[in-house]
């Protein structure tokens, strides 16, 4: 099994014909049980792929990480969910690439210098509770949080903080 994740022509075989076969079951009459089965087998195929070919850091350390990102998502999601509407997925998509910024400023602990991963790393915090703040106040409660100071407060801290860090970094040589 391991030789089909480190063949990239045979994980592209095997993953194309689980897409295909996932694409005839969105297609089909039984939309709700097999749906949701194809979808995670395929993201699990390219969870395998990724462990056992990554080399850049250890997918052991990120795994704590996400799963705190997973159920802040989920309880701010379960908030505002009742009021999206139409929002959904933009809001949706919105929380990805806000969690991803994440994750990114996460990934460069070993890389950079300390100061200027904690700097980024707490800009990046302040990030998400401006985004929080102001996606709670437009889906969930108008009066949330003195939204109107608190997300230009936590926005400009983001943008100092990661500036800074940016600018004292040190990229660490690891041999």
């Amino acid at each position: 099994m391991k030789l089909i994740f480190k063949d990239v022509k045979l994980f592209t075989l095997l993953y194309f014909l689980v897409f295909i076969i996932d694409t005839f079951i969105k297609n089909s009459q039984f939309r709700f049980p097999f749906r949701y089965i194809s979808k995670t087998f395929l993201i699990l195929i390219l969870l395998l792929f990724y462990i056992v070919n990554q080399k850049d850091f250890k997918i052991k350390r990120l795994f704590p990480f996400l799963t705190i990102l997973f159920i802040y998502i989920v309880f701010v999601a379960s908030l505002i969910f009742d009021n999206l509407g139409d929002f959904f997925i933009p809001v949706l998509l919105y929380f990805f690439v806000s969690m991803l910024i994440f994750l990114f400023a996460y990934l460069r602990y070993d890389v950079v210098n300390s100061l200027s991963f904690y700097l980024v790393f707490a800009g990046v915090v302040c990030s998400v509770f401006s985004d929080s703040i102001s996606v709670l106040q437009s889906f969930y409660n108008q009066n949330f949080g003195l939204n109107q100071y608190s997300v230009m407060l936590f926005y400009g801290l983001f943008q100092y903080l990661v500036v800074l860090g940016i600018t004292k970094e040190t990229v660490l040589i690891n041999e």
